[in-house]
């Protein structure tokens, strides 16, 4: 099957906040806003279930699967690192990429 969706790299509190933001907006646009991806930090995840919004998102993955521990994965530059390898490893046969201050304006065909 077909499948698209919406990927986001959140990395720490403050985005995390950002990120849960857009999903919701973006949740009540879209055709597909149940199809929307979280790759976030420990941090993150802790964010978003204290806050009770797991329910945005259809998989939250922990950046750890995604960036080898080579690499430093920190607010900043190291979040690159975590953006590219999520859009490499992407779940969906078609993939959104946004930034997790992304305000969908305009719903998605």
């Amino acid at each position: 099957m077909h499948s698209r969706g919406f990927l986001y790299c959140a990395i720490g509190r403050l985005s995390t906040k950002e990120v849960m933001l857009s999903a919701t907006i973006l949740s009540s646009m879209s055709n597909y806003g149940s199809n929307i991806t979280v790759i976030t930090d420990n941090r993150g995840i802790d964010t978003i279930v204290e806050a009770g919004q797991q329910h945005l998102f259809h998989r939250m993955l922990n950046v750890d699967e995604y960036v080898s521990e080579v690499d430093e994965v920190t607010p900043g530059t190291g979040s690159r690192i975590a953006k590219i390898n999520g859009i490499i490893n992407t779940p969906y046969d078609e993939t959104l990429f946004l930034d997790v201050d992304t305000e969908v304006c305009y719903m998605f065909p």
